[in-house]
């Protein structure tokens, strides 16, 4: 789920990703948590760290912070990182020391509806 919150002093507004569904047994990070915070009110000139983007093209970037696990998820903390948007709608967070990624796709509920659509996840909910 995605949300923009101002910051505490109210100087920037925050674009923040929180897991809101697990789709396995295996759970790193509990449902409810922020993946990551960025400031959209001044993007960044970061480069995409990966040579092959599958011909994705970025249109912006954003600094930010994303969590990390402490030591086994007691103590998380926040690490530094940049969300990346592409031409196509995708949005990468990526974390600056380990460069995992974590990648967003919109989806249009209601044109998936139309077309009869199950999404696993989602249709677990409903």
């Amino acid at each position: 789920m995605l949300t923009y919150e101002e910051s505490q002093d109210e100087s920037e507004r925050l674009l923040i990703g929180t897991k809101i569904l697990e789709g396995t047994h295996y759970v790193m990070h509990p449902n409810g948590s922020a993946m990551f915070a960025v400031k959209i009110g001044s993007p960044s000139f970061e480069l995409f760290p990966f040579d092959d983007t599958n011909g994705e093209d970025f249109e912006y970037s954003y600094a930010g912070e994303g969590i990390a696990k402490g030591y086994g998820f007691r103590y998380p903390g926040y690490k530094p990182g940049s969300l990346f948007v592409t031409s196509k709608g995708l949005l990468m967070f990526v974390w600056k020391e380990t460069r995992v990624v974590l990648t967003l796709q919109r989806l249009d509920l209601e044109d998936l509806l139309k077309k009869g659509v199950c999404v696993y996840l989602l249709c677990l909910h409903v």
